[in-house]
């Protein structure tokens, strides 16, 4: 089609030959894409297996954000713990006062 329109003398009037030649090459590179590109059957199996990875991906990311929620939760905790076990030392110094071993 594209080579048949650089043909067709009427053309040359209203669209450069320069656009026609790009047309015309770019005709060619999507047959030539076309020929090559892999049967359908092929792609549907790629397709399908691009699904199950992301799928997959997307519950490992689940899964990872839990844990991270839940090592930050412990963390949290063990913070927690160890400021009020700071915080009870530092009282009990200060009521046995200075000097005074308990």
């Amino acid at each position: 089609l594209a080579e048949a329109a650089q043909r067709t003398p009427l053309l040359d009037v209203f669209i450069s030959p320069a656009t026609l030649d790009a047309g015309v090459t770019l005709a060619r590179q999507w047959e030539t894409d076309l020929r090559g590109r892999p049967p359908l059957p092929t792609l549907t199996d790629a397709r399908r297996s691009v699904t199950e990875w992301q799928a997959h991906v997307q519950t490992l990311q689940r899964r990872l954000t839990g844990l991270g929620v839940g090592l930050g939760l412990l963390v949290t905790l063990l913070c927690a713990w160890f400021a009020a076990g700071q915080a009870a030392l530092i009282r009990l110094a200060a009521e046995a006062g200075p000097g005074q071993s308990h």
